[in-house]
């Protein structure tokens, strides 16, 4: 009960500020002239680099070392005699199926996955934005709230889970294109880069929130379960 209290703080306090930077950007938009320069570069510096980290922490966890469908069932002998081998944060195990992704004879998880794979999409897009001129203001607040929308939809999706390994990874890459969109919106809207360093600092909330989700979930249906490992 204290673990799904906890979970339901972060959501709200998610939606929270995902909606204040929503206002903000709408209210000092209407005063607002073209970003400078200056701010562009540093606000896209500094989420490439959180981009990167993504990538690097993502890519520790996504991976397993087993290579087939088959070997998804629980097996203490695959793991350490009490807890069966793991594809990232997920045992390596039937109740977990769903949450694991095979391409070309690799597991991968799922979760993990899309988040690699779209701090790499939003890298590159960064990449390209600096080269581009700034947003308008108005625009802005156009990238703030689809981006808020596919936070909301990454959150939904996470607690829901769809059971469809795809869209699982797809949820989880347009969140992180979300996160660009907000950086660039927020910023763009209110002509400051503080506020898009502002924007990137809550996106880490904001993935926090999904995790904190995610475990939640995980350990649901640990708890569900007539096996005796409890992972979670």
């Amino acid at each position: 009960m204290r673990k799904k209290s906890v979970v339901v703080w972060y959501v709200v306090l998610s939606l929270a500020t995902g909606g204040l930077l929503l206002v903000v950007s709408l209210v000092l938009s209407a005063q607002a002239g073209p970003l400078s320069f200056s701010d562009k570069v540093v606000v896209g510096a500094f989420f490439m680099a959180s981009c990167v980290f993504g990538i690097v922490q993502s890519t520790k966890l996504y991976r397993s070392s087993g290579s087939s469908k088959k070997e998804r069932t629980y097996d203490a002998s695959v793991g350490d005699g009490q807890f069966p081998r793991r594809v990232g944060h997920h045992p390596f195990c039937g109740r977990f199926e769903d949450h694991i992704t095979t391409i070309m004879g690799k597991n991968y998880c799922s979760g993990c996955l899309g988040l690699a794979v779209g701090s790499g999409i939003a890298l590159l897009l960064m990449s390209v934005y600096l080269l581009l001129p700034t947003v308008s203001p108005g625009f802005g607040v156009v990238l703030v709230f689809v981006g808020f929308s596919l936070m909301i939809l990454d959150l939904a999706e996470t607690a829901i889970h769809s059971r469809t390994q795809k869209i699982h990874v797809l949820a989880n890459l347009l969140l992180v294109v979300g996160f660009l969109l907000i950086a660039i919106g927020v910023s763009g809207a209110t002509s400051s880069g503080a506020y898009g360093l502002l924007a990137i600092l809550v996106s880490f909330l904001w993935l926090d929130a999904r995790i904190q989700l995610s475990n939640w979930k995980h350990a649901s249906i640990c708890q569900s379960c007539a096996q005796d490992c409890k992972s979670y």
